[in-house]
């Protein structure tokens, strides 16, 4: 995914790929289900699980993979989704584009 920051004038604006919107849309939905209870702990890691392995620089998914792993008393899953999500956030952008 390629996020590049538009200087326009006296403001900067991030502009995000499509990609981006139905990841963050797909991820609401799935935080709503979980919270109102429609989704178990199960389905909820997979779901999670399925966004990481489809928008792998989505970082919002590795961490709550992590967070979930770590609550049910995993040590070694949570560290690992949690790196995963900190080296999408140190990945450079490309040359042309500003993260």
């Amino acid at each position: 995914m390629n996020v590049s920051l538009e200087i326009i004038e006296d403001a900067a604006y991030f502009c995000y790929p499509p990609e981006y919107d139905t990841c963050v849309e797909e991820f609401d939905r799935l935080l709503d289900e979980r919270e109102s209870g429609r989704v178990g702990e199960k389905r909820y890691i997979d779901r999670l699980k399925d966004l990481a392995k489809r928008y792998p620089w989505f970082i919002d998914a590795h961490a709550h993979i992590g967070n979930v792993l770590l609550y049910n008393g995993r040590t070694k899953q949570p560290l690992m989704h949690t790196g995963r999500a900190s080296r999408s956030a140190k990945r450079p952008s490309p040359q042309g584009t500003a993260a």
